[in-house]
Parts: structure tokens; sequence; C-alpha cells
């Protein structure tokens, strides 16, 4: 699997912008807007992905370096010689069902490679930094349906638990190194990865399984509800917020409005026009209930925006499906 973190670094004068794990699912896209918006673009990921498609489309505003984020002689030679200034970081290789091993891996290959990467930036004068977090996972069962950026943050997942460990990292060094911070929480993005064949997510699996007409297994009773944004409209919004310049916030993305599995697949069948088995299977530990986002701090800043529908990104991807 890609990783599902990045990490973006931009020069506010030259708009140069670095994303570490540029190449995975929500990495190709905020790097795919950002050049729509005449941003110039370094992707550094372990993956190569299909960047050939970017140097040809903007052979002069992106590059590609292949790369871990644990080799720091490299990454300090990128922002030296690109005079890079800002950071994002959207780096994990984990999902909301991995178990303890892979939060151990995590700790290993992801966190504390970060963190000391942190630290080196913030030495080289990189003091601007773009965290991607889990607005998924983070809040946990904290006994809200309705999670703002102020709801107590209980994961119960290492997944979110992960998270929770860099959003603590990069408070406190904001006090303690002068390091300007903003914490993203996204909800649950979805569509047609552009970058690779594979899907990602709840709602592309359902519809993949309707186009396969295979059996959808739904963990508990279907009715987990979840806040999902169309990754177009999650990468037009990062944007937006960089364009912002402001710094030592957090923010949820979103919708603001929640649907449940069991919706989910009646919407997948309207859309597609097909039928589809479903096997409903014991609820996972793992799994919250309820969990939407407040998405009144981002419209503060940006204003509200016309998002896709469930029902609209859905027919999109469907679309894409069926080419």
């Amino acid at each position: 699997m890609l990783p599902i973190n990045v990490l973006i670094i931009i020069n506010m004068n030259k708009k140069w912008v670095l994303v570490l794990g540029g190449c995975g699912y929500i990495g190709t896209n905020i790097c795919e807007d950002l050049l729509k918006n005449r941003f110039n673009v370094i992707a550094y990921d372990l993956n190569p992905g299909q960047s050939g498609s970017f140097l040809e489309l903007y052979p002069n505003s992106y590059k590609h370096i292949q790369g871990v984020v644990s080799d720091l002689p490299t990454l300090v030679q990128v922002v030296t010689e690109h005079q890079i200034m800002l950071v994002m970081h959207l780096v994990s290789t984990m999902v909301p069902s991995s178990g303890y091993d892979k939060y151990l891996e995590e700790q290993k290959n992801i966190i504390v490679p970060s963190i000391e990467l942190i630290k080196t930036f913030t030495d080289l004068g990189v003091n601007k930094l773009m965290f991607f977090s889990s607005g998924g996972t983070i809040y946990g069962n904290n006994g809200n349906s309705v999670n703002s950026e102020l709801s107590s943050c209980q994961p119960i997942n290492y997944y979110g638990l992960a998270k929770q460990q860099l959003e603590n990292y990069l408070l406190m060094n904001h006090e303690s190194l002068g390091l300007d911070y903003l914490i993203i929480r996204p909800s649950n993005p979805y569509g047609k990865n552009k970058k690779i064949s594979s899907l990602q997510g709840l709602i592309p699996l359902v519809m993949s399984k309707l186009k396969n007409n295979q059996i959808i297994e739904v963990w508990g009773d279907g009715e987990s509800t979840r806040d999902y944004i169309y990754i177009d409209d999650l990468a037009a919004l990062i944007t937006e917020i960089i364009k912002k310049n402001t710094w030592n916030e957090i923010y949820n993305i979103g919708t603001g409005e929640g649907t449940s599995i069991n919706q989910i697949i009646e919407i997948a069948k309207a859309v597609t026009s097909k039928d589809v088995l479903v096997e409903y299977i014991e609820a996972r530990s793992v799994d919250v209930p309820k969990n939407v986002l407040n998405i009144n701090k981002l419209e503060g800043l940006i204003g509200k925006h016309q998002l896709l529908s469930v029902k609209q990104g859905m027919k999109l991807l469907w679309k894409a499906m069926a080419n």
C-alpha cells in the first residue's frame, strides 16, 4: 500500500513545494492541484508512481525524487538546493485497521525519522510545517458524533494514535523551536486514484464489488457513519489553505455531512443500476460508530465552497471505472 501521508515543503517566494509521499493517493492529487495553481512541485516518494505524466504536463514546474523519509542527507540536499521554507507531512504506511506490529514498524520507519527530519529542517531555517493527520480516527470514541477541532482526541486504533503522536510533537516544537505548524484533519477521501490503478477506501471498494458482481461484507450493522469528501475537493481545499498563509492552527477538512455504510450501498446501487448481496459480520473494535467533522473553522478561513455530494462523487467514480 502506498503512503497515505505526504510531506510538502513550499518556498513562499518561489512557490516551491516538496511532497514527501507525492506519488501516493492523496499526495498525487495535492501535487496536481498545486501545479494547476502555478506552484512548483517536487514529489519525494519511495514509489515512482506515474511521475512521467506530470513531467510531461509541467516540465518546468515538477520534479520527482525517489527516496524515504529516513534519508536525511538527500532531503537536506533537496531543501538546500531549492531554498525550501515550508513542510507538509502526510507520510504513513498504516491504515485504521493496522495492528500493533504495524504500529511498531511505523514508529521505526516513519515517526522517529519524521521527528529527526522536523528538527533538522528547523535547524536549516525551514520552520513552517503542515501535517496531514486524520479527522476520521483522531477523535475516536470521545462521546461526540460531530467533532470540532476542540473536541477531545481519544483514538481507539493504532493509526489514530500514531497521528496523535506527531500532532503532539509539532505542538511541542512550536513552543521549543519556534516551529510554525498547520495540522490538517481530513475526513474520508474517495475518488478514482489518478496515479495508480488500485482503489482506496469504502466507497471505491463498494463500487468495485458492484462492478464485479461480488458480495459486500459489512462490519457490524452498516449504520457506522462517516464524513466523506471527494479527492478533488480535498486537494482544492488544501491549496486554498496554503494560499491563506496562516499558521499555528488545526483544521478539519470534510463536508460536514455524515453517510452510513448502508446509505453508501444504496447510493451505489442507484448510481450503477445494479443490485448486490450484502453480508453483515461482527463489528470491529477499531471502528468508531459515528464521526462527522464540524468544518465551521475551515469555512471561517476560506469561506463556503460548493463540494460534491456523496452521490455526485460516486457518479464520477463510476464513470471513471467504466472507462
